[in-house]
């Protein structure tokens, strides 16, 4: 099937796509004449151009995910891209956030420690130790495990 015989959804940025014996993932750029694919589970330097009045090219799913499916990193950061895609979010720019975190490592870093430490350290001296108990996972109350949640979200 070729690009002019599928309907426009089918080839929105971020859906998928199987041409030339694999599946892709359609980039920003691509219009129905011209596709910029990146292979699933592929790096930056996979993607390629395709004109799909030249080539067979179908609209691509997968089953949902099951309790016991392993995956690869690479291929959970093409599948988390092309859900931003698909929400017109563009893909995280990975080198831009190093530098953004490189930018702001002096500020933080000072106060990177292993809390243990601290906590043996205020023990050693008798000191009086607070716990705070609505930071866990398991209390977010979109996350959480109900109705032992906590009204506010707490995990970023």
């Amino acid at each position: 099937m070729t690009a002019t015989d599928m309907t426009a959804p089918a080839l929105a940025l971020g859906s998928l796509a199987r041409a030339r014996g694999r599946e892709w993932v359609v980039q920003p750029g691509s219009n129905a004449e011209f596709l910029i694919l990146r292979p699933l589970g592929g790096a930056d330097e996979d993607v390629t151009g395709l004109f799909p009045a030249l080539e067979t090219v179908e609209p691509a799913s997968f089953p949902p995910p099951q309790v016991d499916d392993m995956g690869d990193h690479a291929s959970a950061r093409m599948l988390r891209d092309a859900l931003r895609i698909g929400f017109g979010i563009a893909p995280v720019d990975r080198e831009a956030l190093l530098a953004q975190l490189h930018d702001i490592a002096p500020a933080v870093l000072p106060f990177v420690k292993p809390v243990w430490t601290t906590l043996r350290d205020a023990k050693a001296k008798r000191s009086r130790i607070l716990f705070e108990g609505a930071q866990g996972v398991l209390l977010d109350v979109d996350h959480g495990t109900y109705p032992f949640v906590t009204s506010s979200n707490v995990v970023a």
